[in-house]
């Protein structure tokens, strides 16, 4: 199975000068662990402009740290650049990428940009299918 099978669609973003306070409430809102950042809305390359926020990086980064939630801007917690297979990547080698990365989502990219995403919950829920 390949990931483009596999792999969600619409990606979510916010923009790298929204602040953790956004983050917090669109990531509850949604019921996501982790999102894209970009600069412009909608703007989904150039992938070197990318980056990702996860719930793992608002404890490390953020709170213990003791940053304030309502000033600190995604752009200063954002891992870059981003982990991409091409669409065309058997499932099994984006498992074995996310596993020796040590990160729970890479991103599927095409010419570019980001055209979906594939988290370690996808990888399980099509292996017991």
């Amino acid at each position: 199975m390949k990931v483009s099978e596999l792999m969600t669609q619409p990606v979510l973003a916010l923009r790298r000068g929204d602040t953790v306070t956004d983050a917090v409430k669109f990531m509850s809102a949604r019921n996501i662990s982790g999102f894209l950042v970009v600069r412009e809305e909608g703007q989904f390359g150039p992938l070197s402009e990318l980056g990702v926020v996860t719930e793992r990086d608002l404890v490390r980064k953020v709170v213990s740290n003791g940053k304030p939630l309502f000033r600190t801007t995604l752009e200063e917690l954002m891992t870059a650049p981003i982990v991409t297979v091409d669409p065309s990547t058997d499932i099994m080698d984006a498992a074995r990428l996310m596993n020796e990365r040590r990160i729970r989502r890479v991103f599927v990219a095409e010419d570019d940009k980001v055209v979906g995403v594939v988290t370690q919950r996808d990888l399980l829920n099509a292996q017991n299918r």
